[in-house]
């Protein structure tokens, strides 16, 4: 899944940068699969 440029991206990013862009993602896939199965009931 990690590309040549993500993974060199990711090493020059210090955890303080990673760490809330990563909750960033996570928090959007839960409210993404929340909205989802709202929609399928």
């Amino acid at each position: 899944m990690k590309c040549p440029h993500c993974s060199a991206s990711i090493s020059f990013f210090s955890p303080a940068i990673l760490g809330p862009a990563l909750w960033g993602v996570v928090t959007a896939a839960a409210v993404f699969i929340a909205i989802a199965r709202l929609e399928k009931h």
